[in-house]
């Protein structure tokens, strides 16, 4: 199956690129993105919608100045997606809003758009796929943009201001979840038009709720050192997009308190305030281990003896970090996740190296994708 993907380079569009890749094993070459310059030159548009069985429009104008502009261009941008598409495309699947009953620019550009693209489905006897998206929030978000989830974790990671307004229930949907939920469509049989509004994994909490929620984890992780409780799946959500939002190369690596004697040493290396599972190997030296990345796990290395080159790469950027850790100077580093990462034994002598990881080990779902640093 052929794909083409408006707003890939989105906070949504860059989720399912990835996703579709990496975890459900999409060939690159059966994915085309269409970029915001191809709605500005036909015969690109029309080349890149060639062939596509389906079409997921993502792409879109969530804020701007001139709220005519926002919804001139949204309409702009659906018309000429109809206009050039492939005859062979069988499906479209647009990325709608909840907003779209509201009386707003945005609300109204995703109603109009809605209609458009039903009405070609119904003129074709083609297929279609409105998603009315509540609040999505998750890792690598644009603060004040994309969500008010990515607005609380950077201003918490980089002590700005916060303001809170509202108490009122809303609800919010992980990023993972609406991506399961359009893979789910691209592998099963469509039957003309369908409307999704609810959606697996929705929590409906409040704003200052989630606050407290993001203060408490940073506190915890960044003042104490500490992995706070994840007792639910929101917490843990919550806290790989809080994580995505530190500058990791200035962040880490951590030094941890080293308290020796004549026995030897005695070193805390994690304290958590839930679950979670500890390992630790031994590498020869010039050995490499690792080249993979997870998408929910938390994951910390620590060496003990010896002396390692750990890299870490954003799976789509071709921007590497690189730290060293040594035993003798006990030093630790987290994993983010969505970044392949490996450990090297750049020493003479045998590495051993300790891991912490927040989930016990399971085989038939181990969260792991392998590619190269």
């Amino acid at each position: 199956m052929k794909i083409a993907i408006t707003g890939h380079n989105g906070f949504i569009g860059r989720h399912l690129v990835n996703s579709l890749i990496y975890k459900s094993n999409f060939n690159k070459e059966d994915v085309s993105l269409i970029d915001k310059e191809d709605f500005q030159n036909l015969i690109h548009l029309k080349h890149k919608l060639l062939d596509c069985q389906t079409v997921i429009h993502l792409a879109g104008v969530n804020r701007h100045e001139d709220s005519v502009y926002i919804f001139e261009e949204n309409i702009r941008l659906t018309k000429l997606l109809i206009e050039n598409i492939s005859k062979k495309t069988k499906t479209i699947i647009f990325s709608s809003s909840t907003q779209q009953k509201l009386k707003n620019p945005f609300g109204e550009a995703k109603l109009k758009c809605s209609k458009l693209f039903r009405k070609w489905a119904i003129t074709n006897n083609k297929n279609y796929i409105n998603l009315k998206i509540p609040n999505i929030f998750g890792p690598f978000g644009k603060p004040n943009y994309n969500s008010f989830v990515s607005t609380f974790c950077d201003n918490l990671i980089y002590n700005k201001k916060v303001i809170i307004n509202g108490s009122s229930k809303i609800n919010l949907l992980y990023i993972d979840d609406l991506i399961e939920t359009i893979t789910l469509h691209l592998k099963k049989t469509i039957n003309n038009i369908s409307e999704i509004s609810k959606f697996d994994g929705i929590t409906s909490t409040s704003v200052a709720d989630v606050f407290d929620i993001l203060k408490n984890q940073w506190d915890f992780y960044h003042s104490n050192n500490i992995i706070p409780n994840i007792s639910t799946k929101f917490e843990l959500n919550l806290f790989n997009t809080l994580r995505s939002f530190i500058a990791h190369d200035n962040f880490f690596p951590k030094k941890l308190v080293k308290h020796t004697d004549e026995r030897g040493f005695f070193s805390e290396i994690i304290k958590t305030e839930g679950k979670g599972q500890f390992s630790i190997s031994t590498t020869i030296s010039g050995i490499t281990r690792g080249n993979h990345f997870h998408t929910r796990k938390i994951e910390r290395f620590i060496v003990t003896q010896g002396k390692a080159l750990v890299e870490l790469r954003k799976i789509d950027s071709n921007e590497k970090i690189s730290f060293i850790l040594e035993g003798a100077r006990l030093n630790f580093i987290d994993i983010p996740i969505w970044y392949t990462h490996n450990i090297k034994n750049i020493g003479t002598e045998t590495l051993i190296t300790l891991f912490w990881i927040n989930e016990p080990y399971d085989p038939k779902n181990s969260d792991t994708y392998f590619i190269k640093v």
